[in-house]
């Protein structure tokens, strides 16, 4: 599993129900990463490498936030610099997490079936 792969599951599991982010194997939070992954991954070259940037930019950032890279943080954590971002006065910082944000429950529940 690559950095990013980390990342992006790290912000998978931290927008997801708790009950589903605590399982790193539950297959709907890590189809859902992979999925988004390969979606990032297929964007045109200046947009991949933008999404790109801003993925290790927001990795970095959880060293001001929690002691320690994005990836390496604990769930509530995760989930305190992804509110913070959400939050943030910084434009390009509320985008970036609106489009995961979206992007995220989208992918999860077209993958997912709804289990009732």
């Amino acid at each position: 599993m690559t950095a990013m792969d980390k990342i992006i599951l790290g912000i998978v599991q931290a927008l997801l129900c708790q009950q589903y982010a605590q399982d790193e194997q539950f297959y709907g939070v890590t189809h859902t990463a992979e999925v988004l992954y390969r979606k990032i991954m297929a964007m045109p070259l200046l947009l991949r490498t933008l999404m790109t940037a801003f993925i290790y930019v927001f990795n970095v950032f959880g060293v001001f936030v929690g002691g320690g890279l994005f990836e390496n943080l604990n769930l509530q954590q995760r989930q305190a610099q992804l509110r913070q971002w959400q939050h943030s006065p910084i434009g390009p910082c509320r985008e970036g997490m609106a489009f995961f944000n979206k992007m995220t429950f989208f992918l999860y529940f077209s993958l997912c079936p709804k289990n009732d």
